[in-house]
């Protein structure tokens, strides 16, 4: 995935002005952290354009477990696909159609700008604490079987 803006790049590592201390926290999550990530669960409120199968409702008709839909028959469309039963009843060939279930495609940008090296009364910064967020979310997206990309601005 490229980065529509070019000031905005790829993650690589904590920008030079953040303490040495900042990037610890984007390699290992805290438990607590990561015992509740593995219960989320990421859905898109409006269907998605993905590659692949996934979890996710598509624009797109395809093959699917989830009825969407009739339609009339076409010549060149699948007989599998024609429902018998809404033909003896009406005497008209009506073709089933299902909703495509497809994998989602997120992008994640952090605030890598001076003001989130800020400390107020908790443990962390905002960078640790976007750091832990970000970590978690990409997480819970990888394993639901979804991409991230994450992307560094500021």
């Amino acid at each position: 995935m490229t980065s529509p803006n070019p000031s905005i790049k790829p993650f690589s590592n904590a920008p030079p002005h953040m303490s040495p201390h900042a990037t610890t926290s984007f390699r290992s999550l805290p438990a607590s952290l990561a015992e509740a990530v593995t219960r989320l669960d990421i859905r898109p409120r409006r269907p998605v354009q993905g590659r692949g199968e996934g979890l996710h409702r598509s624009p797109e008709f395809g093959a699917s477990v989830e009825f969407a839909e009739y339609r009339d028959y076409t010549p060149g469309d699948p007989l599998s696909r024609i429902d018998w039963a809404v033909y003896a009843r009406s005497d008209r060939y009506r073709v089933r159609r299902f909703q495509e279930e497809t994998s989602l495609r997120a992008a994640l940008l952090l605030d890598t700008s001076a003001s989130m090296d800020f400390h107020g009364q908790g443990l962390l910064s905002k960078w640790e604490y976007a750091c832990q967020l970000a970590a978690g979310t990409i997480y819970a997206l990888v394993r639901q079987g979804d991409s991230a990309t994450l992307y560094a601005t500021g």
